[in-house]
């Protein structure tokens, strides 16, 4: 138990050093080519993205934690489930969020940003299923190269634009 304990707190801190480091160098990739302004529009549309994404969330991936960890046979049926709140939930906020982006903002630069970082408040919510599922089977190793390679093809995509 202890040797799975470091191992997947190794694994966890490797994701989340490297994410910081990858999200600091988008962040620094979006301020010099875009500048200030740039950087405060990016920083607009994630206030209202991530929140919004908390709420499609909905705690559901620590409930799948906790329960596939006690009945892992349950994990198809759980990730059917967790799918469908997930789609029917992040739909309805994104179909708002691209309907209400001029309600949210009145810079046409924010309310692009708004509607094109949209289905993110559905695909965070996804990947955080699969990774409750990792977690409550303890196979923690695809974690670290998943975000870091969402990330990674983020600051490539970016810095391609």
């Amino acid at each position: 138990m202890t040797r799975s304990l470091s191992r997947n707190t190794a694994l966890l801190a490797l994701s989340n050093v490297g994410g910081a480091g990858l999200s600091f160098v988008l962040a620094a990739l979006i301020g010099r080519v875009l500048g200030d302004d740039g950087l405060g529009v990016y920083a607009a549309v994630l206030a209202w993205i991530f929140p919004l994404n908390v709420v499609v969330e909905f705690g559901l991936g620590t409930l799948m934690t906790r329960d596939l960890a006690q009945q892992p046979a349950d994990t198809a049926r759980y990730l059917r489930t967790a799918a469908r709140a997930r789609l029917i939930i992040g739909g309805g906020v994104l179909v708002l969020i691209i309907a209400g982006a001029p309600l949210l903002s009145t810079d046409p630069r924010v309310i692009a940003g708004l509607r094109i970082s949209a289905p993110l408040v559905i695909v965070l919510p996804l990947f955080s299923s699969f990774s409750a599922i990792l977690r409550a089977h303890d196979v923690m190793w695809p974690l670290p190269p998943l975000n870091l390679g969402m990330l990674a093809a983020q600051v490539a995509l970016t810095s391609l634009i």
